[in-house]
């Protein structure tokens, strides 16, 4: 009788102890829908992947930025490994708008020569030539 008590204890199912529902991104819409920022802070997208892509973890990009939460850029990451392609096509309509920006800015006198030829160094391109 104790193995037959211990068989039907064993068929029912487990009280739910863990909310497997589905976790928000903490990511918002900013500057009237132009750029993409973590919650609670100014740091945008393409900050926390364009680290991610040059092999920063996690707890690298938290170490820079020491007032973000980790769990926070797991988030993210995990948010872009699910959707490269969006991610990408976003990212590249927000360097494509920047690079014009900037052209019309240098054209305009508003930056320099230098000002400029510094930001196409950092803002570089090889990255979308990569399959996702």
């Amino acid at each position: 009788m104790v193995d037959a008590e211990i068989k039907v204890a064993r068929r029912q199912p487990l009280q739910p102890r863990l909310d497997f529902s589905a976790m928000p991104v903490p990511l918002r819409w900013a500057e009237g829908g132009q750029v993409v920022r973590l919650c609670g802070s100014r740091i945008s997208l393409e900050i926390i992947i364009g680290y991610y892509r040059m092999g920063y973890t996690a707890e690298m990009i938290t170490e820079t930025y020491p007032w973000l939460d980790l769990a926070d850029i797991y988030l993210v990451i995990a948010f872009y490994l699910k959707n490269k392609k969006e991610v990408h096509a976003h990212l590249q309509e927000t360097y494509e708008r920047a690079d014009k920006e900037w052209a019309g800015m240098l054209e305009r006198g508003i930056t320099s020569e230098e000002s400029y030829t510094a930001y196409c160094e950092v803002r570089g391109t090889e990255w979308f030539n990569e399959v996702c």
